[in-house]
């Protein structure tokens, strides 16, 4: 099970370490600039204002335009809907309510980061929110979270099918998912927890949106094949 599923994440991350270094050149640059350009500084002061003011329904709304509505976006563009039945508005709405309450689960951990690590942004205090968030959050929360979730979805909201993916399936799918989940997210939240804390979370949602939108160009390349 291991090697296949080391395999199953090898298979990924070559196919996708181009868009992986993409959104991670995206941050880092951001960051640089954030710190060099009193305009662009500025220009962010309101966003870290209304992530601050809107708190978790910000974080709820911000989390399901950029996990769901994203993604079907894009998929409307390229003509890679599909069928708009019952099937599809249960899926969106499904997708819609998880990243909303994944973002909010996201909140409150950045806020507890902040309370106990601390708000400043040298290497020390980004190291320790890193290996917080990729190390305890992500591997014992947010990633089980995910895939059950998901689950539970894709089992028809059933107790049985859960029982039996938790039993059977979790740990196939949760090893390739944790070890894609690092190579995306370690270096990209170096860049994240480098800036002030209202701007975490909107920066880290927009890795988030990033990937949702390249997911879908890479099935259409796929596709096209």
């Amino acid at each position: 099970m291991w090697r296949s599923s080391v395999a199953e994440a090898g298979k990924t991350l070559r196919a996708n370490w181009i868009p992986f270094l993409l959104i991670q050149g995206l941050v880092v640059t951001f960051v640089i600039l954030y710190y060099q350009q009193e305009n662009l500084r500025q220009a962010v002061v309101g966003l870290g204002e209304l992530r601050e003011r809107g708190g978790y329904a910000f974080a709820a709304i911000a989390g399901a335009l950029c996990g769901g509505v994203l993604p079907e976006l894009a998929k409307l563009v390229t003509g890679r809907i599909g069928k708009v039945d019952r099937a599809w508005l249960g899926r969106v709405l499904f997708t819609l309510a998880f990243y909303a309450a994944n973002t909010i689960l996201v909140a409150a951990f950045y806020q507890v980061m902040a309370l106990t690590v601390g708000t400043d942004t040298d290497i020390r205090t980004v190291v320790i929110k890193v290996l917080c968030d990729q190390f305890i959050f992500t591997p014992f929360l947010s990633i089980p979270f995910t895939l059950v979730s998901f689950a539970w979805f894709e089992g028809g909201f059933k107790w049985g099918p859960l029982r039996d993916f938790v039993k059977n399936s979790f740990l196939p799918r949760y090893v390739p998912t944790m070890l894609i989940a690092w190579c995306l997210w370690i270096p990209a939240l170096f860049g994240v927890y480098s800036l002030p804390t209202p701007l975490q979370l909107p920066v880290s949602l927009g890795v988030l949106g990033g990937w949702s939108l390249l997911l879908v160009f890479l099935a259409l390349g796929q596709g096209q094949k």
